[in-house]
């Protein structure tokens, strides 16, 4: 959430019934800085989230914070209710690691950095309360990707990050806090980063798609099923896209958007 001051927060609420409706606030940006793609594994207990911000060139640059809860390695008796400990760190301070998301245990990001940096992108292992300093990376990223939008941009706006391209890493959840990442993508190729309930999809740069199963832990042959597509939105184990009237319409439906206009919603379950 943003407040009356411009000043950029991440929230917390609880979805269970049965518990008591309070919102919790887990970080708060620094002036000019914005925190976007919060995300989190299975039971709530890492979550990670991206601070994005302009340096005065107006370039965009990201870090991946992250809140992870462990069970007490020293209970005591006469703390029994506190048998967790909740530690805030800065995971990459790089300044080119954006739109992170957990799928099936791993969290997958874009990295701007260049091909000689990018698989020395390893996670930091200071803990941070709150993101104060930010150190200003000596490569600039690349925001200048032709995307295909998730919705209608006449309607919706799109993300600061919507254009970063860069190279896709996936950092299994557990590992050593040093293990380096594994590229999925090629160097400075990936872009429209978005996450299902078991895989990942994103844009290349030469107009193709790249998929990976994330429970199976392998890649997905596309193909040319999404060429012409116009809008991309990927949500549960549904990727759903709209084509142009030269595209097959043999085995979808048509429906009519305005006179003499025609969209074809097409979509896949995975």
């Amino acid at each position: 959430m943003i407040d009356d001051h411009s000043i950029s927060h991440l929230m917390q609420y609880p979805l269970d019934p049965q518990s008591i409706f309070a919102r919790t606030e887990i970080a708060k940006a620094s002036p000019g800085h914005i925190f976007t793609s919060p995300t989190a594994n299975s039971d709530g207990s890492q979550i990670y989230w991206a601070e994005e911000w302009r340096t005065d060139d107006n370039n965009l640059h990201s870090n991946i914070w992250t809140q992870q809860v462990f069970d007490n390695p020293h209970p005591t008796i006469k703390h029994l209710a506190q048998q967790t400990i909740t530690e805030k760190d800065l995971f990459l301070q790089d300044g080119m690691s954006f739109r992170p998301v957990v799928v099936d245990e791993t969290l997958f990001l874009l990295s701007t950095a260049g091909s000689m940096n990018v698989t020395q992108v390893t996670p930091g292992t200071t803990p941070k309360v709150t993101s104060t300093t930010t150190p200003v990376p000596i490569v600039t990223p690349d925001t200048s990707a032709s995307t295909v939008p998730w919705a209608d941009t006449n309607f919706y706006t799109q993300q600061l990050d919507s254009k970063v391209r860069g190279t896709l890493l996936m950092f299994p959840l557990g590992v050593a806090p040093d293990a380096s990442p594994t590229p999925l993508s090629s160097v400075g190729s990936a872009s429209a980063l978005q996450a299902g309930t078991d895989f990942v999809f994103w844009q290349n740069d030469d107009n193709t798609y790249g998929m990976y199963d994330a429970a199976a832990k392998t890649n997905i042959n596309v193909g040319d099923i999404l060429t012409g597509a116009q809008f991309l939105a990927v949500n549960g184990n549904t990727a759903a896209w709209t084509v142009n009237n030269a595209q097959d319409t043999t085995t979808a439906t048509t429906s009519t958007t305005g006179a003499g206009q025609f969209a074809t919603l097409m979509a896949f379950n995975w």
